[in-house]
């Protein structure tokens, strides 16, 4: 996904398929099932999600591991 299309994302504000947060952290895996269980979206990781402002967030392979564990450990498990 292009930084342009992100942006206009975020312009956009969160959704019934969109989902912003600061960072990873353990309300992840609500948001990871309620997407699973509807038509997907999108959790875009390092916005604000009250005020839309773009903070920024180096997601580090243990933040990525913590999701794959996430959703893994769902029953159903499935990949993100």
């Amino acid at each position: 996904m292009k930084y342009s299309e992100i942006l206009d994302i975020i312009k956009t504000g969160e959704g019934y398929t969109i989902e912003f947060k600061e960072t990873v952290n353990s309300s992840m895996g609500k948001y990871i099932c309620a997407f699973a269980n509807s038509s997907g979206g999108k959790i875009i990781i390092g916005v604000d999600d009250k005020t839309n402002k773009v903070k920024g967030y180096k997601l580090t392979n243990l933040d990525r591991s913590k999701i794959q564990n996430i959703a893994r450990n769902m029953n159903p498990s499935f990949n993100v």
